[in-house]
């Protein structure tokens, strides 16, 4: 041992201590099971959640589609109305069912109701007013 200290000229082997070789297992390629089902529980859950607000968005939409219906229906309904209206008066004018009574030969006569037939009126007020008092 002596001879290796100190002596510069010798070119020593150095010796590395023998480190054993750990066998290393090739690594498995994707994900454990229980991450698999993590994610697969994930993916479902959101797929389930964006359904039911697809599906809330549809219910909403097609809501919107009736009440624009409605609203359409309902002006159209006004404007018959309106239309109706102008027709009920037009044809309940007085000058319209004189002209529909000439036409058909019926003669207009106004009512005149002369003096006597007031002084009728009045004298059988005061009449039963005297029979009461």
């Amino acid at each position: 041992m002596r001879e290796y200290r100190g002596n510069t000229s010798v070119a020593y082997h150095l010796e590395q201590p023998h480190i054993p070789q750990i066998e290393r297992k090739p690594q498995q390629q994707g994900f454990p099971a229980g991450e698999k089902l993590l994610y697969l529980s994930s993916v479902i859950v959101c797929v389930v959640i964006a359904s039911f607000v697809l599906s809330s968005h549809v219910m909403l939409t097609e809501i919107n589609l009736d009440v624009q219906k409605l609203e359409r229906e309902a002006a159209e309904l006004a404007e018959s109305n309106r239309q109706l209206s102008n027709e009920k008066m037009d044809l309940e004018s007085g000058e319209r069912i004189r002209q529909f009574a000439e036409e058909r030969g019926m003669m207009f006569t106004p009512k005149h109701q002369g003096p006597s037939s007031d002084n009728r009126e009045a004298s059988t007020r005061s009449s039963r007013d005297d029979d009461r008092g």
